[in-house]
C-alpha cells in the first residue's frame, strides 16, 4: 500500500503525532490527477480499467474465487451467488483491470462504510466514507506496480465522478510498527464452534430490523461528551447488511453481531466473525461497549454461547477491540494472534486520533 503514503491526502507524521493542525478536514483539497487510462504490463500486453456491472459477475466471481484467498482461507463458492448484490449497487464502484476484452488480471472495490453519513468525536460529518476492499491482482502480475495503478484510478473516479471521498482500508501486520498511522490496530482470535459447553449457554436473537432501528436511534449519542466511549470514534450512521448474511445475538445486557464471512479456513469450516458488541440497556437503548475493565459484563459468555449456536467445525473470530469482543489469551478455548495485527488506516480525512479510534460500522466484508 505504499501508493497511499506517498501522496498529499495521507497523513503526515507531524501530523499523526499531533504537532500540526488536527482539525477536521479532508487532507486533499483538490481531486487527483486522472492516471494513464492503460497499464503496460511486464510482458508486453496492455490492460485497461473497466467499471464491473452485473454482466461482468461470472467472471469477477470465478477470478475471486481463484485468486482473492490468504494462506488459511478462501471463498466458499460459489461466489456468484452474492457478488451480484456488489455489482447491481451504484453505492459501489467495482473496477477490473482487463487485457483485451474478457481477461481480468485485477479487481479493487470502494464500498460504502454506511447507508447513511459517518460521524467521528471531533464533530465532522462525512456524506460518504469508503472501505478499499477486494483489491486483487493475478498472482503472475504482482510486485509490478499494478496494484498502485488499480488504487489510483479507484481514487481518481471516485474524486471525479461522485466528489470527495474519504477512505478505510485495512492491512494485515506481522507486528505493531514502532512509527504507527493506523486508526486502531488488534489482534485476532479464534474458537472452534459447536462444542457441548458452548451449547449448554443460552443466547437470543434480535430480529435485523429492530437492531437497525435501535442503532438509528442512538448512534449519534456516541459522539457527544456523555458518550462512554473515552478515545475518538468514528460511527457509521446506518448499518449495511448488503448480503443478508449479518445476524444479531443477545445475552442478558450484552449483543453481538455476527456475519457469515461466506469464506472457509483450511480445515474447510464456515467463517464467521464477530462485527461489533455493545450493550443494550433500559428502553432499548444501545451503546458500544465501554472501556476495558468497566462493569462486569462478560462477553466471551456471549460469544462462547454464539459458537454453540453455529454449525460444527465453523470457525468464529473476534478481535482484541472491544468492538471484536475484546477476544484476550486469557479466554480459555480461543487461539489468540495467530495471524497477526490487523491495522485500519485512513485516507484523505484527518480522524480524531490515530492508535486508539475506535470505529462503529456495521458492514459485510467483502
Amino acid at each position: 500500500m505504499s501508493f497511499w503514503s506517498q501522496t498529499a491526502a495521507a497523513p503526515s507524521f507531524m501530523q499523526v503525532m499531533g504537532w500540526s493542525d488536527r482539525s477536521p478536514r479532508y487532507l486533499r483539497p483538490t481531486p487527483p490527477v486522472p492516471p494513464p487510462g492503460v497499464l503496460t504490463l511486464t510482458d508486453g500486453r496492455k490492460a485497461g480499467i473497466k467499471r464491473l456491472f452485473k454482466e461482468h459477475c461470472a467472471a469477477t466471481a470465478a477470478f475471486l474465487e481463484a485468486n482473492y484467498c490468504g494462506h488459511d482461507w478462501r471463498f466458499a463458492p460459489p461466489v456468484a451467488r452474492w457478488l451480484d448484490s456488489y455489482l447491481c449497487d451504484m453505492d459501489v464502484v467495482a473496477l477490473g483491470l482487463f487485457v483485451g476484452d474478457s481477461e481480468l488480471v485485477g479487481t479493487i472495490f470502494a464500498t460504502p462504510l454506511s447507508k447513511g453519513s459517518v460521524v467521528m468525536s471531533h464533530g465532522a460529518s462525512l456524506p460518504m466514507m469508503r472501505v478499499i476492499e477486494g483489491l486483487c491482482v493475478h498472482p503472475r502480475l504482482r510486485g509490478d506496480g499494478v496494484a498502485a495503478f488499480l488504487i489510483k484510478h479507484m481514487d481518481s473516479f471516485v474524486a471525479f465522478q461522485m466528489g470527495k471521498c474519504a477512505y478505510l482500508f485495512s492491512r494485515e501486520l506481522p507486528s505493531v510498527p514502532y512509527f504507527n498511522t493506523a486508526l486502531r490496530c488488534d489482534t485476532y482470535g479464534y474458537r472452534v464452534c459447536g462444542s457441548a459447553s458452548d451449547k449448554r449457554i443460552a443466547v437470543n436473537s434480535m430480529s435485523w430490523a429492530e437492531f437497525e432501528r435501535i442503532w438509528a436511534l442512538y448512534c449519534w449519542a456516541w459522539t457527544s461528551d456523555r458518550s462512554p466511549i473515552e478515545s475518538g470514534c468514528l460511527v457509521a450512521t446506518a448499518p449495511l447488511n448488503r448480503r443478508g448474511h449479518l445476524a444479531v445475538y443477545t445475552k442478558d445486557r450484552m449483543l453481538a453481531v455476527i456475519s457469515n464471512t461466506e469464506r472457509v479456513g483450511s480445515t474447510g469450516g464456515a467463517i464467521y466473525e464477530v462485527v461489533w458488541c455493545g450493550v443494550v440497556g433500559p428502553g432499548q437503548a444501545l451503546t458500544p461497549v465501554p472501556c476495558v475493565g468497566a462493569g462486569t459484563l462478560d462477553f466471551q459468555q456471549l460469544l462462547n454461547g454464539v459458537a454453540g449456536s453455529l454449525p460444527a467445525g465453523a470457525v468464529l473470530f473476534g478481535s482484541s477491540s472491544l468492538e471484536g469482543g475484546g477476544v484476550n489469551p486469557g479466554w480459555a478455548g480461543w487461539t489468540v494472534g495467530v495471524s497477526g495485527v490487523h491495522a485500519w488506516y485512513i485516507y484523505n480525512y484527518m480522524p480524531p486520533v490515530f492508535g486508539t479510534c475506535r470505529i462503529h460500522a456495521i458492514r459485510d466484508e467483502l
